[in-house]
């Protein structure tokens, strides 16, 4: 007979939110906790890899963000525990070698000017800043630099993110600049907003940037760590009794109890010990777990998938109510992929931090026998090993993850070979990220689709009352307004939910 074990809370997930959830609650007594995990380790979304002759490498959760004026729990936890190695300002997949160059190369193999780049770049930087500062003021005159005159102001209301962009560059282009600078603009548009496509998870291109602008909070920097992502999660989930965590245990269906009396009349009305608790979880291995209150920490792209879509049984029995179906909808579920590659050499003599590719027009899909590869932006170097890692947006991210190692060094060395102009050893180590297509996350972190708004991640983050109150609860980054797409949205929002019930509980 498939077991059955009867707890106050159940959580499903053990990832930074299930994991802040549980620590959160087991600091008080009267709560008994049990967490279920599909996969056979905690940490959710992290993926860490270790190589030989390298800094360890996250194919997974990659940043770990610092903010100067918001509190973090997660922060807090990182500190007392002894990893934080330092803080650093901006972000860079590799944070030990943040102050070595990048190596900026055409499709043609021409070097390009260090200095003219940086001056396109600083401009890009300065005009995402200033849009996020008229989007979320209002005010569409607002000029961040006082050189910039006014006159080029645009509603982006009236266009789109890149056209905003390209737009700002010309009108803040004089002629005298023009001459002096012989590099084209659009090299570093295109590059920098394939940039910018990749750090908001971009994966189509409904993304609402200008949502984004509005609603996401930019980090002040990152923490340095001293110790990989990996070893964060399993710090935490040590928290944890061994007997409140079971892995490998894939949830099919969570049966709740609508309502048959108001909350406010059940309130505290919830089950004892033995008796018929009003949430059901089933696995699929055939075992059962009752409780008074779920918390559901699974990724939106497996919400989407199971709660809004025909071809998959649902995730809840019955279904969720139609106004938490649509905000689930309206969302966008970010499509990213990394691929490690590891070379007996580093790819260049001269000192580098990554590789950044510029495209000319002519070389626009190349190589033609694998389109994935057309499309690369970024090769970072991890310290000064010989891995780099590769990174792909969108549907490319997708075919990535769907090609096996060999046709993927073969590839992107093609690239590689292109844009260096000489030949390339193939890699002696290939991983990648399997974000996309893994049916446990089904994308990478959530975005603002355009049509969506803050208010449908507050409807996300809203818990089911039925015949007893708080029977279902949502954690997760994609229901955090501001933080989303980070470990620090995802922890922040399980101890949201576990100070839910903790409050329920003291009243």
């Amino acid at each position: 007979m498939a077991s059955k074990s009867k707890v106050r809370v159940a959580i499903i997930g053990a990832g930074f939110a299930g994991l802040g959830a549980a620590r959160k609650l087991l600091s008080h007594e009267k709560f008994d906790v049990q967490i279920i995990e599909a996969a056979s380790k905690v940490g959710g979304r992290v993926k860490t890899v270790s190589v030989s002759g390298s800094p360890t490498v996250e194919l997974g959760c990659t940043f770990f963000y610092y903010y100067r004026n918001t509190s973090s729990s997660l922060t807090d936890v990182v500190k007392e525990k002894g990893f934080v190695a330092g803080i650093m300002e901006g972000c860079s997949d590799d944070i030990t070698e943040a102050d070595m160059p990048a190596y900026r190369v055409l499709s043609n193999g021409e070097k390009l000017p260090y200095d003219q780049v940086e001056y396109y770049q600083k401009m890009y930087f300065k005009i995402r800043d200033e849009l996020s500062h008229r989007a979320a003021t209002g005010d569409w005159e607002y000029v961040i630099d006082s050189q910039w005159e006014k006159g080029g102001a645009i509603d982006l209301r009236e266009v789109a993110y890149e056209e905003y962009i390209a737009k700002r560059f010309q009108s803040l282009l004089k002629p005298e600049c023009a001459d002096a600078i012989s590099l084209d603009p659009k090299l570093i548009i295109e590059h920098l907003n394939s940039y910018e496509a990749y750090m908001s998870g971009k994966g189509s291109e409904n993304i609402d940037l200008l949502t984004e602008c509005v609603c996401y909070l930019d980090p002040d920097g990152q923490i340095i760590l001293n110790c990989s992502y990996q070893d964060v999660a399993d710090a935490l989930a040590k928290d944890v009794p061994s007997k409140s965590l079971q892995l490998s245990k894939e949830v099919q269906v969570v049966h709740w109890t609508p309502y048959t009396s108001t909350a406010a009349d059940a309130k505290h009305s919830t089950s004892t010990s033995g008796a018929s608790a009003p949430v059901s979880i089933l696995c699929t291995d055939g075992s059962h777990y009752s409780a008074d209150h779920v918390i559901v920490t699974v990724s939106l792209g497996v919400l989407q998938q199971r709660c809004c879509s025909s071809s998959s049984s649902s995730f809840f029995s019955p279904q969720l109510p139609r106004e938490k179906l649509s905000s689930i909808t309206k969302l966008g579920m970010g499509k990213c992929a990394r691929v490690l590659l590891a070379f007996s050499s580093p790819l260049i003599a001269e000192p580098h931090r990554s590789i950044e590719f510029y495209w000319l027009e002519k070389d626009y899909g190349y190589p033609e026998k694998y389109p994935w590869a057309s499309k690369q932006f970024l090769f970072a170097r991890k310290g000064r090993s010989s891995t780099y890692i590769a990174r792909f947006t969108g549907d490319d991210a997708v075919a990535v993850e769907n090609t096996n190692a060999s046709e993927l060094a073969e590839g992107i060395c093609l690239v590689l070979e292109k844009f260096l102009q000489k030949p390339i050893d193939r890699p002696l180590l290939v991983e990648k990220s399997t974000w996309c297509t893994d049916r446990l996350f089904l994308g990478t972190f959530s975005h603002h689709l355009k049509g969506s708004t803050t208010s449908d991640r507050d409807v996300l983050s809203q818990p089911l009352h039925g015949s007893t109150p708080l029977q279902v609860l949502f954690a997760g980054e994609a229901s955090h307004p501001t933080l989303y797409s980070t470990t620090h949205g995802a922890y922040n929002s399980g101890i949201r939910e576990a100070d839910r019930l903790i409050d329920f509980y003291t009243e």
